[in-house]
C-alpha cells in the first residue's frame, strides 16, 4: 500500500506541475502541500490518515477550487477537481478493491494532459504513465515483482502501437458528438488589447506559437514579418485591435501554387499568422480586409492552412473614417513627444523626410534595445521612453513613432506578431517561439498607400535576421528571462543538439499525426486504391479490424493464463536451486520438508521461510520484504553446502 499511495501521489504530482500554466498555480501547490503533509504523517507518526481529515481537506479544496479557478472555467476545474480526488483517494484507501479504483481512475486522469497539450512529449509522457499505472496494477493484484510489472505492462501496451495506427488510417474520421469546451484563457501570448509597453513579457516564453513549412526548392530570405492582429485605437497606452479585424474579405489567388504551409499550436483565439496579404482555400479559415487569416472558431488544437499569394489589387484610397480613426489621439498625453513631432513636421515636405528626422533622432541619442526595459509609472509613457529612459523593446519603438506620426497628421496603426523564426535546414521549415513577438507599425501616404515600417531596425538592425535566440547581443537576457529550459543552456553544444532533435520529433509527431484529418485521409486512400477509394477502404477497415480482432484475442487467450504469484515463484526457485528440478505435484509444505531432509542445518532457516511464505500467500502483503529476506539466505547456503 505504501508504494502505490507514494507512486500514484508523485504522478499526480507531475501533471499537475506540467499544466499549472493551464491550471492555478494556488491549486497545484495546495496538492503539493497534501502530499507532503499526509507523507509526514506516514513517516512520523506512522498512523492511517482518518476519513474526517481527508474530507475537510476536500472541502477546503474545493473552496479554493471555487475562489482560483471558477466554475465558468469548466476545464481547468475539471482537471483539478480529478487530480485532487484521485490524490485523496489513493490515501483513504484501504481495500484491494479501492485501490483498485484508483488505478482505474487514473486511466482518465492521466489523459487530461492532452487537453491542454497534444504534442509529442505530452503523448510519450502519457504513454509512459499509463504503463506506470498498468504496472502498479500488476505488482499489487497479481504480486509481480517491479521488473516483470513493468516489463509485461509495457509489451502488452506496445500491442497498441499498431493497432492504433491502423485505426487512425483507415476509420472514417467523424465529427464528435460532443467536445470539452475550451479553456476560457488564450494561450498565445499575444493579445487582442495590448500595451506595447507589456510585450517585452513574452521574451520570458519559449513557447511554439506556430510552425511555416516553405518547399524545399524556396530559398527564403528574412527579415520575416509574421503579422496576426492590426491595432487602429490608441488609448494613451494601449492599442485596441482593429473593428475590422474579423470583417472578410476576398482576394484572388496569384496562381494555384501555394507559398507555405502554416501549423498554428492552440491558442484558443481565432487569429492565425501570414507574412503580408495571402488568401486560403482553408474552409475553416477567413480573410480580412488587412489579409489576414483568422478561423471561424477558436483553435483549440493544432491547425494546418496552406497559404497562396494575392494578386496586387490594393486600392491606395483611404475612406475619411479609417482617415479620423488612424489619426486619433486621446486627450493631451505625451506633450513632449508631440512637441517633437510637430518639430519635425516642419523641418520636412514629407512623410518619409519625416521618418527620417524621427530616425535619425532616435539614433543620435543613443536608444537602445533592451529585453528588460524599464518599468515606467508615468501616464506619460512615451514622453518617459523618449527623453529620460531611451531604452526599451520593440512596442516601445513602434508606439512612440506611431504615436507621433498620428500626432501631426499621418495615418498610422500598430502591427502586433511574431518576427523571424527558427529555420531548420533540413525540412525547410520554421518554428516560431513566443519570444519571437513583435510590434511594428503601418502608415499611410497618398497614392502608395499602408507601408510597413519597423523602429527597432534603428537600433537593432540584428534583429531582423532569424529569431530573438540567435540575437548575439540579447541571447544572455534571453537565456536568463526563459530560466531552466534547453533553450537557456542552447550554448552547449549537446544540448542545443538535444534540443534540435526533439523539436524535429514534435514538428513530425504534430504534421503527420496530429494534423491526419479527414482531408489529408481522404488523399492517403486515394493513393492506395484510386478512385474506388471509398469502396475498397471500407472492405480494407472490415477484414482489417476482423484481422484485428483475432489477433487480440489470440494473444489474451495466450496470456489468459494466471500469473503465477510471486511468493509461489520464490518457492519453485528455491526448490530448484535445491534439487535441479521442480515438482508441482507436492505441496508448499511437502516442498520444504523434502529441502529439509537434504540440508538437515537449514531447518530453521526453511522454517521462517514456510511460515513467510504462509502469511504472504494468504493475505498479509507487508510480509513479502521479509519473505525475499529468507529466500536469499537460502539461496546463499545452498551455494555454500555445494562448493563444500
Amino acid at each position: 500500500m505504501k508504494l502505490n499511495q507514494i507512486s500514484c501521489s508523485l504522478m499526480y504530482l507531475l501533471l499537475a506541475w506540467i499544466m499549472v500554466d493551464d491550471l492555478s498555480f494556488v491549486i497545484v501547490s495546495y496538492i503539493t502541500g497534501l502530499f507532503i503533509a499526509y507523507e509526514l504523517n506516514r513517516v512520523i507518526y506512522k498512523k492511517t490518515i482518518s476519513g474526517s481529515i481527508v474530507n475537510g481537506s476536500a472541502l477546503a479544496g474545493i473552496a479554493l477550487l471555487m475562489g482560483f479557478v471558477g466554475v465558468e472555467n469548466s476545464v481547468a476545474f475539471f482537471v483539478s477537481m480529478m487530480l485532487l480526488a484521485s490524490l485523496l483517494k489513493i490515501y483513504q484507501a484501504q481495500s484491494e478493491r479501492q485501490t483498485m479504483q484508483v488505478f482505474v481512475l487514473n486511466f482518465f486522469t492521466i489523459p487530461c494532459l492532452f487537453i491542454f497539450s497534444q504534442n509529442f512529449f505530452s503523448a510519450l509522457l502519457v504513454f509512459i504513465l499509463i504503463g506506470f499505472n498498468l504496472a502498479l496494477m500488476l505488482i499489487h493484484h497479481y504480486e509481480f515483482s517491479p521488473k516483470e510489472a513493468i516489463k509485461n505492462a509495457f509489451s502488452k501496451l506496445a500491442l497498441t502501437i499498431p493497432i492504433s495506427v491502423l485505426l487512425v488510417l483507415f476509420i472514417p474520421k467523424l465529427t464528435a458528438f460532443w467536445q470539452l469546451p475550451a479553456p476560457n484563457s488564450a494561450k498565445t501570448g499575444l493579445s487582442e488589447n495590448v500595451d506595447p509597453f507589456e510585450i517585452s513579457k513574452l521574451s520570458e516564453s519559449n513557447e511554439l506559437v506556430f510552425r511555416a513549412i516553405f518547399q524545399k526548392e524556396r530559398n527564403v530570405e528574412g527579415p520575416l514579418y509574421w503579422r496576426a492582429l492590426v491595432h487602429d485605437e490608441f488609448e494613451g497606452t494601449r492599442w485596441n485591435m482593429s473593428s475590422l479585424q474579423s470583417v472578410s474579405a476576398n482576394y484572388q489567388a496569384s496562381d494555384n501554387m501555394y507559398s507555405y504551409t502554416i501549423i498554428a499550436e492552440p491558442s484558443h483565439l481565432k487569429w492565425l499568422y501570414a507574412l503580408d496579404k495571402m488568401t486560403t482555400k482553408q474552409d475553416l479559415v477567413a480573410i480580412n480586409v488587412f489579409g489576414l487569416p483568422y478561423r471561424k472558431r477558436p483553435v483549440s488544437s493544432a491547425f494546418e492552412y496552406k497559404v497562396y499569394n494575392v494578386l496586387d489589387t490594393q486600392d491606395n484610397s483611404i475612406s475619411r473614417w479609417q482617415y479620423r480613426q488612424n489619426i486619433q489621439l486621446p486627450g493631451d498625453l505625451n506633450p513632449q513627444a508631440r512637441a517633437l513631432a510637430e518639430q519635425f513636421d516642419k523641418q520636412s515636405t514629407d512623410t518619409a523626410q519625416f521618418i527620417d528626422l524621427l530616425r535619425n533622432y532616435i539614433i543620435e541619442q543613443g536608444f537602445t534595445y533592451t529585453l528588460n526595459p524599464p518599468i515606467s509609472q508615468s501616464n506619460n509613457k512615451i514622453d518617459e521612453f523618449l527623453f529620460n529612459n531611451k531604452a526599451g523593446f520593440c512596442g516601445h519603438f513602434a508606439s512612440t513613432v506611431a504615436m507621433m506620426m498620428r500626432s501631426v497628421g499621418i495615418p498610422a496603426r500598430l502591427v502586433s506578431g511574431y518576427l523571424g523564426g527558427e529555420l531548420n535546414p533540413e525540412n525547410n521549415y520554421f518554428s516560431i517561439y513566443q519570444y519571437d513577438a513583435h510590434a511594428w507599425l503601418e502608415y499611410y501616404v497618398p497614392n502608395q498607400g499602408w507601408l510597413e515600417l519597423d523602429p527597432t531596425a534603428w537600433v537593432s538592425p540584428e534583429r531582423l535576421n532569424g529569431s530573438l535566440s540567435q540575437h548575439s547581443q540579447l541571447s544572455e537576457e534571453l537565456k536568463s528571462n526563459i530560466g531552466m529550459t534547453l533553450m537557456g543552456f542552447s550554448d552547449v553544444a549537446l544540448v542545443n543538439w538535444l534540443r534540435l532533435q526533439l523539436e524535429a520529433f514534435d514538428y513530425q509527431w504534430t504534421r503527420w499525426v496530429l494534423n491526419f484529418d479527414d482531408q489529408k485521409q481522404s488523399s492517403f486512400l486515394k493513393s492506395i486504391f484510386g478512385e474506388k477509394a471509398k469502396m475498397l477502404s471500407a472492405i480494407a477497415v472490415i477484414i482489417g479490424l476482423s484481422l484485428i480482432f483475432a489477433f487480440v484475442y489470440w494473444v489474451l487467450q495466450r496470456s489468459s493464463r494466471q500469473p503465477i504469484p510471486l511468493p509461489v515463484k520464490l518457492l519453485r526457485k528455491l526448490q530448484v536451486s535445491a534439487y535441479g528440478e521442480f515438482n508441482n505435484t507436492k505441496t508448499p509444505r511437502q516442498i520444504i520438508l523434502s529441502i529439509q531432509s537434504k540440508y538437515p542445518k537449514l531447518e530453521a532457516e526453511l522454517n521462517n521461510f514456510l511460515s513467510e511464505f504462509e502469511k504472504v500467500r494468504y493475505g498479509n502483503k507487508n510480509e513479502l520484504e521479509e519473505l525475499n529476506k529468507h529466500y536469499f539466505a537460502l539461496i546463499k547456503q545452498f551455494k555454500n553446502n555445494k562448493r563444500d
